[in-house]
């Protein structure tokens, strides 16, 4: 029986040459080659349209953009453990801050004035 069988053996080992073997690079590039192509597969097309194109244009990508992200974090954090954590934390509250900034914006809903100046002020793209 494979003792790298299931994760929990891997999470219960905690030895980090023993998820390297579970995780296999080749099978690990031939996700990020999958990603990539996906992603370019849906944006690309939209790039040679010479008309306006809208946000939903690119809602296909989105998928991919997600995924892509994730693998990333992983990385970082199996590689870099103290700072990826870190890292992955600062993201996450900036990813979070971010939408809760911009929030009223997307779906249109009832905000103070002051807010909406706020992100005004941010980024100076705003009406």
């Amino acid at each position: 029986r494979n003792r790298y069988e299931s994760w929990q053996t891997v999470a219960a080992e905690n030895d980090q040459e023993s998820v390297k073997r579970m995780i296999a690079p080749n099978a690990l590039d031939t996700g990020l080659v999958f990603l990539l192509v996906g992603f370019l597969a849906q944006y690309l097309p939209w790039t040679l349209v010479p008309r306006g194109t809208n946000i939903y244009h690119y809602f296909a990508s989105v998928p991919f953009l997600i995924l892509g992200i994730a693998v990333v974090l992983s990385q970082v954090l199996l590689r870099t453990k103290k700072s990826g954590i870190l890292f992955l934390a600062a993201f996450t509250a900036l990813a979070f801050g971010g939408m809760i900034l911009f929030f009223p914006y997307v779906t249109g809903i009832f905000a103070p004035v002051s807010w909406l100046d706020a992100g005004k002020q941010l980024l100076r793209i705003w009406y």
